[in-house]
């Protein structure tokens, strides 16, 4: 049951969670998909009260930077009703299949050349200056941070 949702590429109601590939303080990160289209794509849920507030902040930053093309897309957001009564805000984001820089360099790791390892720090920092530029300064960078911005 759908009770609040956004205008969106993904549709209300029009999607299935799938297999969860992260958790995290604020509640569950699953892979979903369109059952209109197939198209996959992500969603972070959350049904604590603090955990919403982390939602709401992610998704007003990620419409913010919505137009550098650096950053993970925000899809949308929708609120369900669980099965077990329990209301979820569930926020809708672009599927980077190739994962984190942690993936990667667990991946791939001592076969990574120093013109791989240049061109991801050239990506972070220019994706640090955009943010610093927009008045956003982001208290949390780690290495299973995501991104896809492509600087040639």
């Amino acid at each position: 049951m759908t009770l609040t949702t956004r205008s969106s590429k993904v549709l209300p109601g029009e999607w299935v969670k799938g297999k969860m590939i992260g958790s995290r303080s604020f509640g569950h990160v699953h892979i979903a998909m369109s059952k209109i289209n197939g198209h996959l794509f992500v969603v972070k849920s959350s049904k604590s009260i603090v955990g919403w507030k982390s939602l709401e902040n992610e998704a007003g930053i990620l419409m913010k930077v919505r137009s550098s093309g650096c950053f993970v897309k925000w899809l949308g957001k929708e609120v369900t009703l669980e099965s077990n009564g329990e209301y979820l805000l569930n926020i809708f984001l672009e599927h980077v299949g190739g994962g984190s820089i942690y993936d990667i360099f667990n991946k791939f790791g001592a076969q990574l050349s120093e013109e791989v390892i240049c061109s991801y720090a050239k990506q972070i920092l220019t994706s640090l200056q955009y943010l610093h530029e927009k008045g956003i300064v982001h208290c949390d960078i780690k290495c299973k941070f995501s991104w896809k911005c492509q600087i040639g």
